[in-house]
């Protein structure tokens, strides 16, 4: 029997979830300091989407990833990595001190899809208000507004958008899209799959 070839959708798909991953890399830095600051980000974005091959990559990839990405952020802002660094560490310690530890509501497999979806809401509610704290935090150490922080960041996520244009791993049209959703603000906090289902919905079945 001839192997089945995969459909429009599912090719469309697979582009989208290599850009998910190419996009999380490009939060990295908004996602890192999430992970950082204890927001209950169980695992970078870069860690939830699939890579270009629609393989997880693996954890000495996803550190050198974060590693590119902390050069490039240090760059944009003109300081060193270290510093960089310092200031992360230094917001972290600011958000425990000012938040706590992150809680974690503990499973229950009889729970209601309601008390499911409230438990959601509170993490997720949780969650932001800690990145919140942690991008105010890193910009008073480093002696910026959030605002500069925020448009070095997506500086850098579109920059790596941009080479994965060049590399030939994504369309203009699936680059601007994406570009479009960094400069709204959407798509450094897109998450698990949620870039994939923006793509999905703009690009159409």
């Amino acid at each position: 029997m001839q192997p089945r070839k995969p459909s429009r959708t599912t090719t469309r798909l697979l582009a989208a979830a290599g850009l998910t991953a190419a996009i999380a890399g490009v939060a990295a830095a908004p996602v890192l300091a999430q992970d950082d600051a204890g927001t209950g980000t169980s695992q970078p974005a870069a860690e939830a989407a699939p890579s270009s091959e629609h393989q997880r990559p693996t954890a000495e990839e996803r550190a050198a990833r974060r590693t590119e990405i902390s050069a490039a952020l240090a760059a944009q802002l003109g300081i060193s990595v270290d510093e960089l660094t310092a200031a992360r560490e230094t917001a972290h310690d600011a958000v425990v001190a000012q938040l706590g530890e992150v809680t974690r509501p503990e499973r229950d497999p009889d729970a209601t899809a309601e008390e499911r979806a409230a438990a959601r809401e509170a993490m997720q509610a949780q969650r932001a208000e800690r990145k919140a704290a942690f991008d105010q935090a890193m910009a008073d150490a480093l002696g910026i507004s959030v605002d500069e922080l925020t448009a070095a960041r997506q500086e850098v996520a579109i920059d790596r958008v941009e080479a994965k244009v060049a590399a030939g791993e994504l369309t203009q049209e699936q680059a601007d899209a994406v570009i479009e959703r960094i400069r709204s603000g959407e798509a450094p906090e897109g998450g698990r799959g949620g870039i994939r289902e923006r793509l999905r919905e703009r690009l159409g079945d």
